[in-house]
């Protein structure tokens, strides 16, 4: 299996943001403290860089290599077509093992698939936008989401289309990963905005880490950290995953 680090793009620094990334100086007052804004760093011990390690390797030698074929799928449907429709959707939610037998399955049915693909396309189009940092292209591709049935909340569902559109940039969020960060002592609040502040976190963690982190993906990253509770080490009550993060 071809490790996605292989590829790795170049790492923006926070320093490098600041002067790139339009919306950086707007958000410039909001603070961590309020579950608000972007802690400016993340500082673990070695022993847990160690254990996020051996999860990322853990990870690679417990799951198929044929595992991520529909999420790669789709990502090559959207790079063709510059969007993500209803097809692609039902996909992401097979890969995600999420639940189709809701109320909002149904209304997204009941679009036509040209009315649907119109808001992902914008969401893609931000979040591969090379003027945003990697944080607020998630911001405001994640906001452009909220449109659709099944997209208002959550970021489960809405990170899988992200990242299929932009799968150098974006990363999948979902209750294991938050846990994950709980168990390394990082805090992400679920207030509005958490996608946002989640892929900071991963950037934070990918220009501060050893190696091999500093050359690992956020997608590789997430990985990880989904597989934390699982690797051997300190981690959080899995029991209580469900309970602590909603999706």
């Amino acid at each position: 299996m071809t490790d996605a680090s292989e590829q790795a793009p170049h790492l923006v620094l926070a320093s490098d943001r600041a002067a790139a990334c339009r919306l950086c100086v707007q958000d410039a007052g909001a603070t961590a403290s309020r579950g608000v804004g972007f802690a400016n760093e993340v500082a673990l011990k070695d022993s847990q860089w160690q254990h996020l390690i051996n999860a990322r390797r853990a990870y690679k030698a417990a799951v198929s290599e044929h595992y991520d074929e529909v999420l790669h799928e789709v990502a090559q449907h959207a790079e063709a077509c510059g969007s993500i429709g209803k097809s692609d959707i039902g996909a992401l939610l097979l890969w995600k093992r999420l639940r189709a037998d809701t109320p909002w399955a149904g209304e997204l049915m009941a679009l036509p698939d040209t009315t649907v693909r119109a808001t992902p396309a914008a969401a893609l189009a931000t979040a591969r936008d090379p003027a945003l940092c990697r944080a607020h292209a998630a911001r405001e591709g994640r906001a452009a989401l909220t449109g659709l049935p099944g997209f208002a909340h959550g970021d489960a569902l809405a990170s899988a289309v992200l990242t299929a559109g932009a799968p150098r940039r974006m990363a999948i969020y979902d209750r294991r990963v938050h846990a994950g960060l709980r168990a390394l002592d990082l805090a992400l609040s679920n207030a509005p905005g958490r996608y946002s502040r989640y892929m900071h976190l991963l950037d934070r963690l990918l220009a501060a880490g050893p190696h091999p982190v500093t050359a690992w993906t956020a997608r590789d990253l997430d990985t990880a950290l989904y597989w934390l509770l699982t690797a051997p080490g300190p981690a959080a009550d899995s029991s209580q995953i469900k309970q602590t993060f909603p999706e």
